[in-house]
């Protein structure tokens, strides 16, 4: 009809209003059939470009894991940040390219951590940059890398009050990074088998003990390590006894450190001045997190507390709230048997069924109740021998 239309007008022929109708009618469907095809070709464009954006974008990067660039902000302040540190922040550090937290081989990884951690602000992530170089000077950081010092921070015999329950023995996720454990009764229940005044924690000590760890979890990981804090009852069966890996050199007693409120006479030095005044239990722990969120940002993907009993429950209520938004959540409370929907899960950060030790639901090797510290102990000087011949090639290797 259309075409009929159409024809009359071109032989100059009449025709009715309700030819004009039709005419008018279709033409509109016409009109709006090509917009439509129109709105087909432009859509069928538009997911094609969404689609090439997917297949190019990099891989998707969960809340607790941050991505090497997340955004082209990111990525032009990590640019600032590292033109701060070869123009300035660098000459604050004399040993800086020995340091294995700021040396070449990683030292972007390290400088996007603290630009993460400030929300990608360069003033103040050169800030805390410049904090932490500062403290790693006066703390002798540097030293936690020496072959041996694993050991002489552990043993009570050379540094007392130390009462470490936490390193990295050598467990690792599917990805391949460090997860640490821990078992807070070995330093904290006061019944167990053999308890002495020499076993109890000296806050100077103590902590420069735990900072080892970290940091050589630091400079152990590609992206950051993971920590399963086992909050069971005491090992009794395995140290019935009452023997402790910390005494294997000797038993030191200077417990009467803690009421003269002083470091032990006998210790791995140097101390922060205020480590050595300090009282034992909250306010050591408040600290031993303060340092670990400020000098270490973005190092802990997870912090697994394993079979939390009411008591902790309350203690957590607390302590959680010492650190940041960002690092609170990734504090995770894991009651027995709920292994699989966390550090054991099947992802990429999950730890295999059969290398977890059965203390933490697994199928592998026992933790032998104090024994796998020991294990940590001659794991770090194995590593420490590896980073040694990278060493002796010169800061050109980094």
């Amino acid at each position: 009809m259309y075409l009929d239309v159409c024809r009359m007008i071109g032989e100059g022929g009449t025709f009715t209003t309700a030819d004009v109708s039709v005419l008018v009618l279709l033409t509109l469907n016409l009109f709006l059939a090509l917009c439509v095809l129109l709105q087909a070709k432009w859509l069928l464009r538009s997911i094609s470009w969404q689609i090439s954006q997917f297949k190019s974008a990099p891989r998707q990067i969960s809340q607790f894991e941050s991505a090497p660039q997340e955004s082209a902000s990111m990525s032009s302040g990590l640019r600032l940040l590292r033109d701060r540190w070869l123009s300035d922040l660098c000459d604050l550090h004399e040993a800086a390219q020995f340091d294995p937290l700021f040396a070449t081989k990683r030292r972007m990884r390290t400088l996007e951590r603290y630009l993460i951690a400030e929300g990608g602000d360069v003033d103040r992530a050169a800030l805390r940059v410049r904090e932490t170089l500062g403290f790693r000077r006066k703390y002798a950081v540097m030293d936690f890398h020496q072959f041996g010092m694993a050991r002489r921070l552990f043993m009570h015999g050379t540094n007392p009050g130390a009462s470490m329950y936490f390193a990295d023995y050598g467990l690792r996720d599917r990805s391949g990074e460090p997860v640490l454990v821990g078992r807070i009764s070995l330093m904290t229940d006061q019944q167990a088998p053999g308890r002495k005044a020499a076993d109890n924690p000296i806050p100077a000590s103590h902590l420069r003990a735990g900072l080892f760890v970290i940091e050589r979890a630091a400079t152990s990981c590609s992206m950051n390590a993971s920590y399963i804090l086992d909050l069971g009852p005491f090992p009794v069966k395995e140290l019935c006894t009452g023997k402790r890996y910390w005494d294997a050199n000797g038993v030191v007693d200077d417990s009467a450190a803690l009421a003269e409120r002083r470091a032990p006479h006998l210790s791995v030095r140097p101390h922060l001045p205020w480590h050595e005044t300090m009282a034992a239990g909250l306010p050591m722990l408040r600290e031993a997190l303060r340092l670990a969120t400020l000098h270490y940002p973005e190092l802990l993907h997870r912090v697994y507390f394993y079979k939390p009993g009411r008591v902790f429950r309350a203690i957590f209520a607390i302590f959680r709230l010492w650190v940041p938004p960002n690092t609170r959540k990734r504090f995770v409370l894991v009651n027995e048997g709920e292994e699989s929907l966390h550090f054991a899960s099947h992802g990429p950060r999950g730890v295999p069924r059969e290398q977890l030790p059965t203390e933490l639901g697994g199928t592998g090797f026992s933790l032998r109740g104090d024994e796998f510290l020991m294990d940590a102990v001659i794991a770090y000087d194995a590593c420490y021998l590896r980073k040694r011949e990278d060493l002796v090639c010169g800061p050109g290797k980094f």
